[in-house]
């Protein structure tokens, strides 16, 4: 399995000589701020941007005492809900765009549908639009394992999908949607990621990963 360390030890010739501007949404989350973390070691400038719904203050506080680099961090307190704090956090020379701010919980999407909808799936919608305009060059975002649903093929293959089995994975598809329409029609580079579980240590995860665990083991 590859390491924590042994990935930063391949990306820092890459990116030494290469100093980018990343706008990591979710930064105050579990992954997010494992995020801001790693670039700021790797002695690049980053912005945040929260709302801290389902994320924690001493996550983002952690990433920056770690990488020993917060000079060169800023934060936004907003959500993509609002698209003027999108428009913000992008403002501010932003070269890449790596999207994490979602809420991630399957058994939370079961009882609130309409909440899902709105962050995960409009809130994204926001976060490409946005990226349009600022012409950042691309935007790697987090889609989830949750949209291959009740098909039980293995190992896993990208094409196949079954039916789905949450509002949760709902959105995440709907994401790579979005994200293959504004690549396609206007030319806004995107990459999606369908994480399975993410796991590190010296983190909080969030509220709805907790829960999101609990399901999985419980099943």
């Amino acid at each position: 399995m590859t390491r924590y360390p042994e990935i930063l030890a391949c990306l820092q010739p890459l990116l030494h000589e290469q100093k980018f501007h990343w706008l990591v949404t979710g930064a105050a989350g579990f992954i997010g701020s494992h995020l801001t973390e790693a670039l700021l070691s790797l002695g690049q400038k980053v912005t945040g941007l929260d709302n801290f719904c389902t994320g924690y203050q001493r996550n983002l506080d952690s990433a920056l005492k770690e990488s020993g680099r917060g000079e060169n961090f800023s934060f936004v307190e907003g959500s993509i809900t609002e698209i003027d704090s999108c428009r913000e956090a992008m403002s501010k020379g932003v070269d890449f765009v790596l999207h994490h701010a979602a809420l991630a919980s399957v058994p939370a999407s079961l009882k609130d549908p309409v909440e899902y909808e709105k962050v995960n799936s409009l809130g994204f919608v926001n976060i490409l639009q946005v990226a349009r305009e600022f012409k950042i060059k691309r935007v790697v975002y987090a889609t989830s394992s949750a949209v291959y649903g009740d098909n039980e093929t293995m190992p896993k293959v990208e094409d196949e999908i079954g039916k789905f089995l949450s509002p949760y994975a709902m959105t995440k598809y709907m994401n790579e949607i979005c994200a293959e329409f504004f690549t396609r029609v206007y030319g806004l580079e995107c990459t999606g990621l369908r994480y399975l579980m993410s796991l590190a240590g010296g983190r909080i995860p969030t509220e709805h990963m907790r829960l999101s665990f609990r399901d999985g083991f419980q099943r």
